[in-house]
C-alpha cells in the first residue's frame, strides 16, 4: 500500500491466518509483486539520505550518500561515487 503524502512506501498487506501453505505462497507472491511495483514505480518529492559514518564496503557507480566529515573526504556532505572514487557534489 501507498501512503499518500509520506512518498511512496511498501506495507505489507496482513498474511493469511489459516496456515494453508498455498494461501501463504499466494500471498507472498503477491506481497512480492508490490514490492517490486514499488520500486519500480517509487515516486517522492524529496530524497531522504541517512549521514554514514562509514564508507560502503562495495559501492556502486552512481551510488550517492551523504557521509560525516573524514569518512570520504576532507567535509561532510553529500557524495558521489564516480569512476572508482568518492566525489563531494
Amino acid at each position: 500500500m501507498a501512503v499518500l503524502g509520506r512518498g511512496l512506501f511498501y506495507e505489507p498487506s496482513p498474511p493469511p491466518q489459516s496456515g494453508d501453505f498455498r494461501a501463504l505462497g499466494v500471498w507472498c507472491l503477491r506481497e512480492f509483486e508490490r514490492i517490486a511495483m514499488n520500486m519500480r514505480e517509487g515516486r517522492s518529492e524529496y530524497l531522504r539520505l541517512d549521514t554514514l559514518e562509514y564508507a560502503p564496503a562495495k559501492p556502486i557507480e552512481g551510488m550517492m550518500c551523504i557521509f560525516k566529515a573524514n569518512v570520504v573526504g576532507p567535509q561532510d556532505g553529500v557524495y558521489q561515487y564516480k569512476n572508482g572514487a568518492w566525489v563531494r557534489l
